[in-house]
């Protein structure tokens, strides 16, 4: 079997080196990773770093690097246009990590061995398995707002998942030629709920992670920092419930448009039958017919969006089937 470890990488010069080294180390030392996987392999992601993060990995022995040329727009559009050269190195097991070197590369074994065991398609870190014990250095914006993330998606989901943020996880090939990223400057979020709602089977393990010491977020780097990953989580959400629960979320808005213009219906009706005449609040009655026709017509969006998400996932489907039929014949 192969084994890929993947680092997207962004002006990561101070710590590429060491977090490349440290999962060498674990490479060489590791009885289960040895004993599993006949190959192993590294390969850096860069992302238009404006450093020399390049320049380090291509002297590091045994690195693969891949450079997205152009101007740097985050880490998901980073693994987004990187996701073909992942396919390419047909490795059994893909594992992303990041280059700062907040994650230990000795809980590899960890995330990968519920793969191996047929448990799970997609594993990921968990950074609060613990609540009592959140992660050293974690600033209390980030530590409640990823409970905040949590919250809602387990709501959306279902589920009872403790970290949908963490970008430690290991997939499988089904997980990794099923994933899709839309977003920019992030994916964690998206990705996990596309993989949800594909059947992929998502499990979590424990995982250290340090965060004294260990430069700021790139993902906050970009204008508006903690309120703009609050939008863009909320549009994660939002369009999750529309591409993958249609019928409900457009549903909603048709039942919930319905049951509202019952109201000045209501109150119209009873003055018409005390007063025999609708003045003053015939303006009643066209917000009532209003809110039925908007109630219509989202019932008429709500077929629709379901049929178009039907085809969607029949098409994503057969995407995933080619990819398997191109990817993995072989082993490179």
């Amino acid at each position: 079997m192969k084994l890929t470890v993947f680092i997207p990488a962004y002006n990561e010069a101070e710590s590429i080196e060491s977090t490349v080294q440290n999962i060498k180390k674990v490479f060489r030392s590791d009885k289960y990773l040895k004993k599993v996987f006949s190959k192993k392999e590294i390969v850096v992601l860069d992302d238009n770093s404006t450093d020399n993060t390049v320049e380090i990995c291509k002297k590091l022995r045994g690195v693969t690097v891949y450079e997205n040329k152009g101007i740097s727009k985050g880490v998901g559009r980073n693994l987004r246009i990187s996701l073909n050269h992942l396919y390419e190195r047909r490795a059994d097991i893909t594992v992303g990590i990041d280059a700062d070197g907040q994650f230990d590369p000795s809980d590899l074994p960890r995330l990968i061995e519920p793969i191996i065991d047929g448990t799970a398609d997609m594993v990921t870190g968990t950074k609060f398995s613990d609540r009592n014990n959140p992660p050293v250095g974690l600033n209390w914006k980030k530590l409640y707002g990823n409970y905040l993330v949590v919250f809602i998606i387990n709501f959306i989901l279902g589920a009872n998942f403790t970290d949908v943020s963490c970008g430690y996880r290991a997939y499988n090939r089904k997980a990794l030629y099923s994933l899709k990223i839309w977003g920019n400057r992030t994916y964690v979020q998206e990705a996990f709920v596309d993989l949800f709602f594909k059947g992929i089977d998502i499990a979590e393990v424990p995982i250290e992670a340090v965060y004294e010491g260990i430069r700021p977020s790139k993902v906050f780097r970009f204008k508006g920092g903690i309120i703009w990953y609050g939008f863009r989580t909320l549009n994660i959400i939002i369009r999750s419930l529309r591409d993958y629960k249609s019928f409900e979320f457009f549903g909603s808005l048709s039942l919930i448009s319905f049951f509202a213009s019952i109201l000045p219906a209501v109150i119209l009706i009873f003055h018409y039958w005390k007063s025999g005449s609708f003045s003053p609040y015939i303006f009643l009655g066209f917000i009532s017919g209003g809110l039925v026709g908007f109630s219509v017509l989202m019932m008429i969006v709500t077929l629709l969006a379901d049929m178009i998400s039907r085809l969607r996932l029949n098409q994503e489907a057969e995407v995933i089937r080619r990819r398997f039929e191109t990817f993995a014949k072989g082993k490179k």
